[in-house]
Parts: structure tokens; C-alpha cells; sequence
């Protein structure tokens, strides 16, 4: 089951604005945030108990009780295309798909690398590399020995860098590749693909990144289509509570099904496919094709 978002969590992640070049939220992206965080942070008069729920569970119940609410407490982007009501895998789910091996031992994550990387190259970085690869062919003796030792080094190889070496060390650079989108993550966000497969997308601010997708067919077959229902059950309040903002109106919040494809938290989490990794992904460009997606580092 996906660990539960503590209320801490959930206010840390509508404390930040997803920020990616190329890509737009929804205009009522930061308004709905402020809506969320308006009812997380509204104080208790007391610390009640109503029916074994506390006022801050009771929060963060109301909080998660619609589809984008769940959305944007996971610190997931807006967007026309969102996958609203579902769960993003954990870093150790994305993690796992990201190592998983060949019949040679090559990660999905490393074998991704040695596809992509060539779409950050820019023509400057291979006139350097073809500089490099003729000097240390053997002709350094066009150089004195004062130009050689002020000849700057080639620039990095574009944003992705190059793949080369044993595959150990081929895996344990795309690994760095990994930590280093997880870290400077600026923008994660879920859509759909056809055939109801989902795709989780996490970007850096200038737009590069990594995908993995959940084929959730076979899911899908089993569940009743329609809309998510979420169940308002009446309270009443007790005499000795507090005015509590959420508490006082006798309301309480639960999700009694997600059937639109939704994560619900009732469990199923178990009998869902694995995540699967599939691949990096570069800034939004136009004529991305005709350009061979290569983008300045």
C-alpha cells in the first residue's frame, strides 16, 4: 500500500509551485494549492476527537477527498492532461525499475542513457570532441608544448553526458543521471496514454527528465466506470467539543470508491502492476523531429 501522506508532507508539497520551461499549469492551479493549504492550516480551538478521528486526520481526509485534491497533496503539477485521483510511485518504486536488468547486466536506466544521449549535443561540443580525439590520435607535435598546456579542456558533453566504459561503470553513471533529476526535480506530474496505461513524468526546470508508465488494462476490466464518489457522513457534534473549523460542521470525509481509474486507499495498491521505466525525456521543443531533439546543455 502507498504510505499515507502525513499533514506535514502534504503542506511542504502545496508549498511549491512545479516550474518547468515549456509547460503550463492549469490557471486555478495556485488558487486550488491555496484552497488546500487554507485547510490544513486552520486552527484548532481544541484537540478533539470525534468517532476516534482527530481534527487534523479530519483535515486531511477533506483535503484528499477529491480526485485533484489528492493530486496536488502529492506536490503533482496541474496540467490539462493531469491523471487526477492517482498515486505516483515512491522514489524506491522509480528506483527499482530504474536498476532493473538485462540478460548482460545493463539497467533499463543505463540502456535509456545510451539512447538519449546524444540529443543534449551541441555543434561546438563536437567540434571539441573531434579537437580532443585528433590531438590525442598523435597529433600533438602541431602544438608547442606552451599551447598544449593552455589548451582548455573540450565542455561537457551536453546535459545528459556520454555513456562509455565497462557496463559497471555505464550503470553507475546513469545512476548518477537518476539522483540528479530526483534531486533537482522542479516538475512531476501523471497522464494518461491510450489503452489505460499511466505515465508518471518527473522534469528539471529546463526540462529534462525520466518516465515511467503502469499498464493498468487489466485493472480497469475489473472496475465499474463513472465518476469518483466521495461520501459525506454527518456527525453530530458533541456538546463538550470545540468549534474546530471542519469538526464543528459535522462533517467527515471518506472516499468510498475511486472508479475512475483513482487510487483509492483501499488496498488495491497490492494488486497493481509494477511500475515500469521508460526512459529520459528532453525540454519541449518545436520541430523536435526535423532537429534530432538536439538541445543546447
Amino acid at each position: 500500500m502507498h504510505p499515507q501522506l502525513s499533514r506535514a508532507q502534504v503542506l511542504s508539497n502545496l508549498a511549491v509551485t512545479p516550474d518547468c520551461i515549456g509547460l503550463e499549469e492549469q490557471p486555478s492551479a495556485s488558487i486550488e494549492r491555496e484552497k488546500l493549504q487554507t485547510v490544513l492550516t486552520t486552527q484548532s480551538s481544541s484537540n478533539t476527537e470525534i468517532d476516534g478521528i482527530r481534527s487534523d486526520d479530519t483535515r486531511i481526509l477533506l483535503a484528499l477527498s477529491t480526485p485533484l485534491g489528492l493530486h496536488l497533496a502529492h506536490g503533482l503539477a496541474y496540467t490539462v492532461g493531469s491523471a487526477l485521483g492517482c498515486v505516483p510511485p515512491s522514489v524506491e518504486e522509480c528506483l527499482v525499475a530504474f536498476t532493473t536488468t538485462n540478460r548482460v547486466n545493463l539497467t533499463a536506466g543505463a540502456r535509456a542513457w545510451s539512447k538519449h544521449a546524444h540529443r543534449s549535443f551541441v555543434e561546438s561540443d563536437s567540434q571539441a570532441l573531434q579537437l580532443s580525439q585528433s590531438l590525442d590520435a598523435g597529433n600533438r607535435n602541431a602544438f608547442t608544448e606552451q599551447q598544449q598546456k593552455q589548451r582548455k579542456p573540450p565542455p561537457p558533453m551536453g546535459w545528459w553526458g556520454t555513456p562509455s566504459g565497462p557496463v559497471a561503470t555505464i550503470n553507475e553513471n546513469a545512476l548518477h543521471l537518476f539522483w540528479k533529476i530526483i534531486d533537482n526535480a522542479s516538475w512531476r506530474n501523471l497522464h494518461w496514454l491510450p489503452h489505460s496505461v499511466l505515465v508518471y513524468e518527473v522534469r528539471v526546470k529546463m526540462g529534462y527528465g525520466m518516465r515511467w508508465s503502469q499498464d493498468r488494462s487489466q485493472m480497469d476490466q475489473g472496475r465499474q466506470s463513472g465518476p469518483l464518489v466521495v461520501q459525506i457522513i454527518d456527525m453530530p457534534r458533541r456538546s463538550d467539543d470545540g468549534p474546530d473549523e471542519e469538526v464543528a460542521r459535522g462533517l467527515r470525509a471518506k472516499v468510498i470508491n475511486m472508479n475512475d481509474k483513482g487510487d483509492a486507499d483501499d488496498g488495491l495498491d497490492t494488486d497493481r502492476p509494477p511500475w515500469i521505466f521508460r526512459g529520459f525525456v528532453e525540454p519541449m521543443m518545436e520541430d523536435g523531429h526535423e532537429k534530432g531533439w538536439r538541445h543546447a546543455p
